[in-house]
């Protein structure tokens, strides 16, 4: 081939590579979908109606997806994480009653202001303080990552909270002075608990949401530009705004007709109302998931740790693993589980965008290997030494020894420490909500974001917990009477 033609067709391959790129210029988390990120609870923006994510916001995100003929696709996830999860390509969009910042627009980019907001000051009821000037020296309550939290942090004392539901409740309690919160969900809480809370009538300051986009999507900008213009124009987010708003008005007046509801009816509106229970078995049963799958990992991760830190050969290779795996051990147990959920979930794993309850699995089950990895050591050292020299006088070697005399009697040894790591690991899996898996707590948590009320969210998910590790407990208890039963024989 001449040099004329090798030129042409390099010539050839680059315009077809660019007009490939042009073709692309929106690149998509998943194709068919636009993936979006957000937080809830947070009325009336984006909260849960019984298992469906609504609001305004997911209006506004509907109209994007419809005007691109895209399906749309919902995360939810902590506030603060949302900045982060679109940096990481793990999303499209993110639409949270967010405000561009300077330190957010590094990186990301935000379209067009869609709604102009006021933040508003709760504060409680006969509070002698009257205006933002009456702020000074108090301690101002702020869900973290917020604009009220950049806006107070240095000219307040403040007190950070992941949820501003939290907040609203140390309010209440007298931990805080005042909270500092969107102005509809600031109504939304002077309607339900009006006996406890009130909101001041001058705001502390005004801001302007916006969408956030990935960085150099500018295709993708224009298009959310385009939308935000129309909706814009023709008042979308404002009527949306009025109709959600007179919607829970007319719920609120209805329940307030019943006074001092008691129990029986609180249990009605927290849980079976709007299907609010079916969140509650849907998060039991992830919680069981992960539980499951992460203790099958640890089990495994556990019994080659301690394998490797019992073992004696001096193989240059092995010599390695040991040091690897006490390593290991070493580092999981210094280290709390949620930073090490974060470390997988957005470090590790963010290349691969694998599924949130897949990451859960993972470092749960990395977690529960270092605690196995010791429960398992110390049922084999139990084991008398007499009778792996029994096993070497009947030749058998030290695998066989290992998994006929050794392991069972390990397993029979650390049996009540394993289910004390596996109830141990039930409880842990609360922690998963913090990259917005929807377990049992993190249900709990949604519950109590619609209802405002703590009671019997918390009360019915701390009763589940317990039944579910009191029935464990006794399935071990089962299990020990049987294997004394075959000491007895």
């Amino acid at each position: 081939m001449s040099l004329k033609k090798i030129c042409l067709l390099i010539l050839t391959f680059l315009c077809l590579s660019v007009f490939a790129c042009k073709g692309r210029a929106i690149e998509y988390v998943e194709d068919g979908y636009l993936t979006i990120a957000t937080n809830t609870p947070f009325w009336p923006w984006e909260y849960r109606q019984g298992e469906e994510i609504v609001g305004a916001d997911m209006d506004v995100a509907h109209e994007i997806a419809n005007h691109m003929n895209k399906k749309l696709k919902i995360k939810d996830m902590s506030f603060d994480a949302l900045v982060i999860e679109l940096a990481e390509k793990k999303c499209d969009l993110a639409i949270a009653a967010m405000s561009a910042t300077p330190e957010r627009s590094k990186s990301v980019d935000f379209s067009e202001p869609y709604f102009k907001a006021n933040q508003a000051v709760l504060v409680k009821k006969n509070s002698s303080i009257l205006s933002p000037k009456d702020l000074k020296d108090k301690t101002i309550g702020v869900q973290t990552g917020t604009t009220g939290d950049s806006y107070c942090d240095g000219k307040y004392k403040t007190s950070k909270y992941t949820n501003i539901i939290d907040a609203v409740e140390d309010l209440i309690n007298n931990h805080v002075d005042a909270v500092v919160l969107d102005e509809y969900l600031a109504k939304n809480f002077k309607q339900k608990r009006g006996d406890k809370v009130d909101m001041i009538s001058e705001f502390l300051f005004t801001e302007e949401y916006r969408i956030a986009i990935r960085k150099n999507n500018a295709e993708l900008k224009k298009i959310v530009n385009e939308v935000v213009s129309k909706l814009t124009q023709e008042d979308f987010v404002n009527n949306k705004l009025t109709e959600y708003f007179s919607k829970e008005e007319q719920e609120t007046e209805e329940n307030n007709n019943n006074s001092a509801p008691g129990l029986l009816e609180q249990i009605k509106n927290n849980l079976l109302n709007k299907g609010r229970f079916w969140l509650i078995i849907n998060g039991l049963l992830v919680t069981f998931k992960i539980t499951i799958f992460s203790l099958i990992i640890g089990v495994f991760l556990g019994y080659l740790t301690a394998i490797s830190i019992l073992s004696k050969s001096k193989n240059l290779f092995i010599r390695f693993l040991k040091a690897l795996a006490k390593s290991y051990v070493s580092i999981i147990r210094g280290t709390p589980v949620v930073c090490q959920l974060f470390i997988i979930y957005y470090l590790v794993l963010s290349p691969l965008n694998a599924d949130r309850v897949l990451c859960a699995v993972i470092a749960f089950g990395i977690n529960s290997g270092a605690y196995v990895s010791e429960i398992i050591r110390s049922g084999i050292l139990s084991v008398d030494i007499g009778q792996i020299e029994a096993g070497k006088a009947l030749g058998l070697n030290e695998s066989q020894i290992m998994w006929h005399i050794i392991a069972p009697q390990a397993l029979k040894n650390s049996l009540a420490t394993l289910c004390n790591e596996f109830m141990q690991l039930i409880k842990e899996t609360s922690v998963a909500g913090f990259i917005g898996v929807t377990e049992l707590t993190r249900a709990g948590e949604i519950i109590r974001s619609q209802t405002l009320s703590p009671f019997v969210p918390l009360m019915t998910t701390a009763i589940i917990y317990f039944i579910v590790v009191h029935l464990v407990g006794m399935l071990m208890a089962f299990f020990e009477r049987r294997l004394r039963q075959s000491d007895k024989s």
